[in-house]
């Protein structure tokens, strides 16, 4: 017997999703002359967003909450989190992106990212040895 339909009256499925599990998102901001632009996961977000303000200056990034949504997810919590990785500030004067000066940057390069590399290494292997000793 099929299944009746949203339109004969049956409910629609929303999939529960889990409360610990994160989401994975390429998130680019663009701010040339005083307009700030949005893309998220490849797909430009419709509103420009007019910046008054564009003197030198500290960057926060930050979510709220504005009440007009619904989380699936944390349903008693209203508090986002956010891990930036691969974080990279660039001049934005519309030249190739490889041709842009990197301003700031989370990405370990040279002696540090071989420091860390290497750490992450002999750690891998202390700990292999402390769970299989």
């Amino acid at each position: 017997m099929p299944a009746a339909s949203i339109q004969d009256g049956a409910e629609p499925y929303e999939h529960v999703q889990s409360f610990h599990r994160r989401g994975n998102h390429r998130l680019e901001i663009d701010l040339k002359d005083e307009v700030l632009r949005l893309t998220l996961d490849g797909k430009g977000v419709d509103q420009e967003i007019i910046v008054h303000d564009t003197n030198h200056g500290s960057v926060f990034l930050g979510a709220s909450w504005q009440g007009e949504g619904w989380s699936q997810r944390n349903l008693a919590d209203d508090v986002y989190d956010a891990v930036f990785e691969k974080f990279t500030i660039r001049t934005n004067t519309g030249k190739e992106l490889k041709d842009e000066k990197v301003l700031f940057t989370t990405e370990l390069t040279g002696w540090d990212k071989f420091l860390f590399d290497a750490k992450s290494v002999w750690e891998s292997i202390l700990f292999w040895f402390l769970r299989n000793g």
